[in-house]
């Protein structure tokens, strides 16, 4: 149902689970501010209960640096963060994480190759909670978990799913005080892809 029929029976703030999939057939496939009119923006600003945000090709570039005026609804609730190939750069992602202290579990997939925009963004003052599940797919940014390492004065997930990441060896290093469960789907040495395991899409 969309957002404004939600409005309309005031059923909005009862959301826990926010998906908002990839725009497939349009030339713009991307998520970004001009997407919304004051409308259907005052109808996501009403979304102030929701737990688990899946969000497919968010343009965080666009949103940045006024992430906070579209995304703040979610800082007191949002628990389980799922960005699919996010255009960004790794102060941006820190900084939008750094907007839902609350926030537990997360999970970054990409697709195709991981896309850097030079801008930069503020970093956070402050880190999330980031104490659950953490899972990678397709992920070339070890330095953006170094750098949450940094902010955050260790990783403290108690959960990892790693498949063709790199940097698993750090990754793995900043968690060792927390770590209860592992699964890694390691990239094939053979040049031909990815040893076959579990999806984590």
């Amino acid at each position: 149902m969309p957002l404004n029929g939600l409005g309309e029976m005031r059923l909005l703030p009862l959301v826990k689970r926010l998906q908002i999939l990839q725009r497939y057939g349009y030339a713009d496939p991307w998520f970004r501010p001009t997407i919304f009119n004051a409308r259907s923006l005052a109808c996501f600003s009403a979304l102030t209960n929701v737990q688990d945000l899946v969000v497919d090709e968010l343009d965080l570039h666009a949103f940045t640096p006024q992430a906070q005026l579209y995304f703040g609804q979610f800082t007191p609730t949002l628990r389980s963060l799922t960005l699919r190939t996010p255009r960004s750069n790794h102060n941006q992602l820190l900084h939008f994480f750094g907007l839902f202290p609350n926030l537990d579990d997360l999970k970054l997939i990409y697709t195709h190759s991981w896309i850097f925009i030079p801008d930069p963004a503020p970093v956070p003052q402050s880190a999330s909670s980031l104490r659950g599940r953490l899972t990678l797919k397709g992920f070339g940014g070890e330095v953006l978990m170094r750098s949450m390492s940094e902010l955050s004065g260790g990783l403290r997930f108690r959960y990892v799913d790693l498949l063709d990441v790199e940097g698993v060896r750090f990754i793995l290093g900043a968690c060792a005080n927390s770590l209860e469960a592992l699964r890694v789907h390691p990239v094939d040495w053979t040049g031909k892809g990815c040893f076959q395991g579990p999806s984590l899409v």
